[in-house]
């Protein structure tokens, strides 16, 4: 007994005077040597670290993952726009509305799971996009297999439709906008046209014009010419009429939904994402029927000045009494106001007319919008379970229980000769 108690003196000694050593040479290969002597205690430490990983990981409940597959897919019909095609679609599976519909319609918030929508994304929800493909695959993790399959079809579910109305919004709002414009346009048309009718049937405006091509037997292409004046005169007012009323630039609203750059940058501001798919972005372009109205009133003007030169050469050698002369200007009135209605008509037709073909454009849009998420592979109940990585949690246990004995044994050493050093000292 006496024997053991020395050699265990002379051990101590010897590791405290490697202690005092390495503090003074800082010589790694002692502390190599310390850890060495004690490797039967580092060693078990590092085993039952192993065996509590091991525990742990045989604890925690069992779960299941199920797999649904959706696939990000342009229109069908008509051309489809780049701008749509390259919208990340995830934010329409993977958010708060599409969880807490789904935590509540599956009782998730209740025993044994009580998830909140942002717990359920966070531990049971998860996405993947297939490298290389178009696909995006939902993944749901549950202790129910059963339910972890409807959980994952579910969610697949609402992520289509709700694409399907992003994809048909913008359609079905211009669609909404031109069809009160068409019934403005279409009533605008038929008062033009009900006010013309009215005209012609009062004014008789062929009887009064072969009346006066009676009184004249000299130039008697004035009256046609002089018609022709107030014709270009009524289409001039006309024109700067119209052009008046239409701005040089239009101004178009679109959702921020088909520029991806401009959705990045909105939730890189922090704003929330309901906000954002609400948001719209403006952009201009020249209108292209202001440019129409202004290259044909420039061309009417043109011509009247071309008229009304005509008719002074005329006028300067014929006489007329004030018979014949109240008759004419009865006429040129008569050709003006009859001149003005039409061309009134002419543009409220081609107004509606362009109108309703672009409400009919909108209207196919809406028809050939489909949704641009597909479900490709629905979930299916899974058959085994998920592992619980037992080996994996044992081994890191191993090594960081190993780790951790082998340095408090060398800490233990250095604050052993710390101590020794001051006791001497």
């Amino acid at each position: 007994m006496t024997s053991t108690t020395a050699h265990s003196s002379q051990v101590e000694e010897r590791e405290d005077a490697a202690s005092v050593t390495f503090e003074e040479d800082v010589d790694l290969g002692r502390y190599f040597v310390l850890v060495w002597r004690r490797l039967p205690l580092v060693t078990f430490a590092a085993l039952l670290c192993a065996a509590a990983g091991w525990l742990v990981a045989s604890l925690r409940a069992v779960e299941y993952e199920a797999t649904a597959t959706l696939a990000v897919i342009g229109s069908k019909i008509g051309e489809q726009s780049p701008a749509v095609a390259s919208v990340n679609y995830q934010p329409f599976i993977d958010n708060n509305s599409v969880a807490g519909l789904v935590v509540k319609e599956f009782q998730l918030d209740k025993p044994p799971y009580t998830l909140t929508p942002e717990r359920f994304r966070e531990t049971v929800l998860s996405l993947e996009e297939v490298r290389s493909s178009n696909l995006i695959r939902v993944r749901v993790t549950l202790r129910d297999p059963v339910t972890a399959a409807k959980v994952a079809n579910r969610i697949s579910d609402l992520a289509v439709e709700g694409a399907l109305k992003l994809s048909q919004s913008e359609a079905v709002q211009a669609r909404d906008y031109l069809r009160g414009e068409v019934e403005d346009s279409r009533k605008h048309m038929e008062d033009a046209a009900a006010r013309l009718e009215g005209f012609k049937n009062t004014a008789q405006v062929e009887l009064t014009k072969e009346d006066v091509n009676a009184m004249l037997d000299q130039r008697s292409s004035l009256p046609r010419l002089a018609a022709d004046i107030e014709e270009a005169k009524a289409r001039v007012a006309r024109g700067e009429a119209e052009l008046a009323a239409q701005t040089r630039v239009d101004s178009l609203v679109k959702s921020i939904e088909s520029d991806p750059t401009a959705v990045q940058t909105a939730r890189a501001a922090g704003a929330p994402e309901s906000s954002v798919l609400g948001m719209q972005i403006k952009s201009q372009e020249p209108n292209k029927v202001y440019q129409s109205i202004e290259q044909q009133l420039a061309y009417d003007r043109t011509q009247l000045a071309a008229l009304e030169r005509r008719q002074t050469e005329l006028i300067g050698g014929l006489k007329l009494d004030a018979q014949r002369q109240s008759k004419l200007t009865d006429l040129y009135r008569k050709e003006s106001e009859l001149a003005r209605l039409t061309a009134e008509y002419e543009v409220a037709e081609k107004s509606y007319k362009e109108i309703a073909a672009r409400y009919d454009v909108a209207r196919v849009q809406v028809a050939g919008r489909s949704g641009q998420i597909q479900i490709v592979d629905r979930a299916i109940e899974p058959s085994t379970p998920m592992s619980r990585h037992r080996g994996r949690n044992a081994v890191f246990g191993f090594v960081v229980g190993g780790t951790l004995a082998a340095l408090g044994v060398m800490l233990i050493a250095a604050v052993r000769g710390t101590l020794k050093r001051a006791k001497a000292a």
